[in-house]
């Protein structure tokens, strides 16, 4: 098992997160991500597993900032795992995804989050999604970019109800990071 990086998270806790191990009891985004980061990084990897819920967006915004403040100039990766939009017909989906992939790619936290809750998308990972959006913001990681986008539709040929996924790449405009 990769081990925590108790001093980040000490230091999240201290600025203000909360420690709940109950929100990991339904919550299945780790346990999906990490055999794919082990393989990446190697089984011994060290991180810090964030659940979120969709709080009010200043709660969302404020946990951005403290991410930033703790990260600053280190060395590390940001990961916000979520599906995006659930049982639309792929054409429909592929229009409600691609606006929220636009706000992302343009950092723009509170118009991804104001869509989430005004439009109603089944963005299941939305408020880690706002937060890894002001994160980045803080952290001047400008270079976005849609790495892929597909449904599962393209996979089962069944495109009347499907689930979109899109992976999307956040780093510094002056490296390749």
């Amino acid at each position: 098992m990769a081990p925590i990086v108790s001093e980040i998270a000490d230091q999240l806790v201290e600025r203000g997160f909360h420690v709940a191990e109950s929100a990991f009891a339904h919550e299945h985004s780790v346990e999906v991500q990490l055999p794919f980061l082990q393989y990446l990084f190697g089984a011994d990897f060290p991180f810090v597993p964030i659940c979120v819920k969709l709080p009010a967006l200043d709660e969302l915004m404020n946990a951005g900032e403290i991410i930033a403040q703790v990260l600053g100039e280190s060395r590390g990766v940001l990961i916000a795992s979520s599906d995006f939009t659930h049982y639309q017909p792929q054409s429909v989906a592929s229009q409600i995804d691609r606006k929220a992939i636009d706000r992302i790619l343009s950092l723009d936290g509170e118009g991804f989050y104001n869509s989430l809750v005004t439009e109603r998308l089944s963005i299941c990972g939305g408020g880690a999604i706002t937060i890894l959006i002001q994160a980045a913001h803080i952290l001047g990681l400008g270079r976005t970019r849609l790495l892929s986008y597909g449904t599962s539709g393209d996979v089962t040929g069944d495109k009347s109800s499907v689930v979109g996924y899109a992976a999307i790449a956040l780093g510094r405009e002056d490296n390749d990071q």
